[in-house]
């Protein structure tokens, strides 16, 4: 059963994203050797990682299909988990294309039509920029603590870091078209994978990091691959340029006017 979505960042974006739900109880050494910590506990750290009281981030992402690949750029600012202003720059046919996420609502904006559009919930599913990301994926960390509830399942220990293996289920009546995911990050808080299941369980999609390092003083991927599991030649891959977290940005960044470059 193919994923309902016409195809699928977080990428990235807005890596790729959450608020709280309930899950089990976990001794966890590697991160602190005598208390306690939930599952959801361990996913917001992971979520935070990435995106700080603020950030400033410029990346490139690349979609590859069977018959062509194409590179473009942007920028992204973040606002603690929920919003975020992305803003394509290259290719020149495509700069100064945007989305901005404020709370629960997403709009986008092209400056060849000059107008922004708000984005009803019956679009989310719909791929971003013609990427393998949805606009679901852009607005995750914040429905992924919302609306799913979540287990530990496995937990690893090697080279004095412990590995993670968190399953996602949705809370009844959640307004998310998943089944399950499936998320791997280390006691560091750097994600390693991520897998989408449909309603029959069955794997669709999974997003996979490539080359952590410190980048803003903090480990993360270099590089996110989001890949169709049913199709190995359909896949988009975000890389961080450069990344700046907790800087000062006005909260007018967050705006209509924001959005269309005003």
């Amino acid at each position: 059963m193919r994923h309902p979505q016409s195809s699928h960042v977080q990428l990235l974006i807005f890596r790729f994203v959450s608020a709280v739900c309930a899950a089990g109880l976990l001794c966890c050494a590697g991160i602190s050797a005598a208390s306690d910590i939930t599952a959801e506990e361990l996913i917001a750290r992971m979520i935070d990682q990435s995106r700080g009281l603020s950030s400033y981030s410029e990346l490139s992402m690349t979609v590859n299909r069977p018959q062509w690949q194409r590179t473009s750029s942007f920028n992204v600012l973040t606002r603690g988990r929920e919003d975020a202003l992305i803003r394509f720059t290259a290719p020149a046919k495509d700069a100064g294309n945007a989305t901005l996420k404020v709370g629960e609502t997403m709009w986008t904006y092209s400056p060849k039509i000059r107008r922004s559009v708000r984005l009803p919930k019956s679009m989310m599913s719909q791929e971003w920029a013609g990427s393998d990301f949805s606009y679901n994926d852009l607005a995750r960390s914040d429905k992924l603590l919302a609306y799913y509830r979540h287990d530990i399942v496995d937990q690893v220990e090697e080279n004095g870091l412990i590995t993670y293996t968190i399953e996602s289920t949705p809370k009844e009546n959640a307004p998310v078209v998943w089944g399950k995911e499936r998320i791997v990050f280390r006691s560091d808080n750097v994600l390693l994978t991520q897998t989408f299941f449909d309603q029959d369980m069955q794997p669709v999609k999974e997003m996979r990091a490539f080359e952590v390092q410190e980048l803003g003083g903090r480990m993360l991927a270099k590089r996110m691959r989001m890949s169709d599991l049913e199709d190995s030649e359909r896949w988009t891959e975000v890389t961080y340029e450069s990344i700046e977290f907790d800087v000062e940005i006005d909260d007018r960044n967050f705006t209509q006017f924001a959005l269309r470059g005003e």
